[in-house]
């Protein structure tokens, strides 16, 4: 044996690795960690949400146009239904914000939009209002039959950190 070798195992002996490994990962990487770990489960099981097909038919004017009819949306095919997913449904409140922004934006600016900072702080309440009503659609589909036990598993842990 050399006595590089035998430095080497002298070292391999007196090194408790347990210890050294849980100093490299003090509380706050663990915990961070942790918390990575619960919103990935969470991001899994939306991810599952958004992909759930569904057959919708967009809002539009009666036969009369008098009146308008809303949107429908059904989880089984119905006549006129377009095949979709629940993601892109829940996609469209926020889109139709943007798009109403952008289309009040390019009126205000005589055909050209600007999308700076003073003009979209402008319209932030509209989006705040449109975030506001995402999280309540996110909580309400949180504790619907079929995800319930899905997001209760997922939010194990997650009131630790508190």
């Amino acid at each position: 044996m050399t006595d590089m070798d035998n430095e080497t195992n002298d070292m391999d002996n007196e090194t408790n690795w347990d210890d050294e490994l849980e100093s490299l990962n003090d509380q706050e990487e663990v915990g961070e960690i942790r918390f990575e770990m619960i919103a990935d489960r969470f991001m899994s099981i939306i991810n599952e949400w958004s992909e759930v097909p569904v057959w919708a038919l967009p809002p539009q004017m009666n036969e009369d146009e008098d009146s308008f009819m809303e949107m429908k949306v059904s989880d089984e095919p119905f006549d006129g239904g377009i095949q979709t997913t629940m993601g892109d449904i829940s996609a469209l409140p926020l889109m139709g914000v943007v798009a109403d922004i952008i289309r009040e934006l390019f009126i205000e600016g005589g055909g050209v939009v600007d999308l700076g900072p003073e003009n979209l702080k402008e319209h932030r309440h509209r989006m705040i209002a449109a975030i506001k009503a995402v999280m309540v659609e996110g909580i309400l589909i949180s504790n619907a039959p079929d995800w319930s036990d899905k997001f209760d598993d997922a939010a194990k842990g997650l009131r630790d950190f508190s």
